[in-house]
């Protein structure tokens, strides 16, 4: 029988994950900390701990000649396609089939939005 071993959160842990809940994943945040998933995921709800709120950003090129930055939305609103479509253009699929005059989506990654610009 195996024997579970508890390990008490520190204040520093706590801490992480509270500036890290919607940055980084559950899953990202737990192998930084060594901890189970499963034990971040519950930290989170006993706590209550907030989401930071967040927005994904993309660059956007025609070609080699940069379009704009923007969010999904904002680069569908653009460029007059669906999500599904936009979401397409991140695949390999659509690099593989693209010309070079084509439409290239680059992903900038996660980024917080401070509390001024809300």
């Amino acid at each position: 029988m195996t024997t579970i071993t508890r390990r008490e959160w520190t204040d520093r842990e706590i801490e992480f994950v509270k500036s890290n809940y919607g940055l980084l994943s559950q899953k990202e945040m737990a192998d930084r900390l060594g901890r189970p998933a499963g034990s971040v995921h519950g930290l989170i709800k006993r706590l209550k701990i907030p989401k930071i709120p967040t927005q994904r950003e993309f660059a956007v090129y025609q070609g080699d000649k940069f379009l704009f930055i923007g969010t999904m939305d904002y680069a569908c609103e653009r460029l007059g396609v669906t999500e599904k479509t936009f979401r397409f253009y991140l695949t390999s699929a659509h690099a593989k089939r693209s010309n070079r005059n084509s439409i290239h989506v680059v992903d900038l990654g996660i980024w917080k939005i401070e509390d001024d610009v809300i």
